[in-house]
């Protein structure tokens, strides 16, 4: 229930960006891959358009973010299923300012359409599901590693609801 209430506040203040000269609107491509449950293999593309500027700062630290859309494809044993999503997402750089590479981590929670409802032995039982997420990476000016952890679920709006946890590496480049 935390989490849930955690991930509203995440669309509400994702809304309410400041302009800041030093954090200026960036786009981004991004590809990433990984394995969710049962071995379903995940691939996927997505957009990716900072905030205008940081939500809120403290002692030089700023919580930012960015907007994502994407398009995945699970592929498992028997079944194939193509997801379409939106998230916003909140992320906290640990050296704001520094030149290098920097740590972060992430947390969004946004929405998904899929093609169909079952893949391999999982019945998420509706199209439309939640996309949850939290991730740790490194960013550079251009370049983007990261590592994160993806849950799909319809929180319960309707039975079964078997859900799909995956982790995957993403590589992105802001242009």
């Amino acid at each position: 229930m935390i989490f849930r209430m955690s991930c509203v506040l995440c669309f509400i203040l994702s809304g309410s960006t400041v302009q800041a000269a030093d954090h200026p609107r960036r786009d981004a491509v991004v590809a990433s891959f990984g394995q969710a449950s049962d071995d379903i293999d995940v691939f996927r593309l997505a957009w990716r358009r900072s905030f205008s500027g940081p939500l809120f700062c403290w002692h030089a630290r700023c919580v930012g973010g960015y907007y994502e859309a994407a398009l995945s494809y699970w592929s498992g044993d028997d079944d194939d299923v193509v997801a379409a999503s939106f998230s916003p997402v909140l992320v906290y750089e640990f050296k704001h300012g520094a030149k290098t590479f920097k740590p972060y981590v992430e947390l969004g929670l946004g929405a998904a359409l899929l093609s169909d409802t079952r893949i391999d032995r999982r019945n998420l039982s509706s199209n439309f599901v939640f996309e949850s997420r939290l991730g740790v990476g490194m960013r550079s000016d251009r370049l983007d590693v990261n590592l994160r952890f993806m849950h799909y679920s319809n929180a319960g709006l309707s039975e079964p609801n078997d859900g799909l946890s995956m982790f995957m590496v993403s590589l992105g480049y802001a242009f």
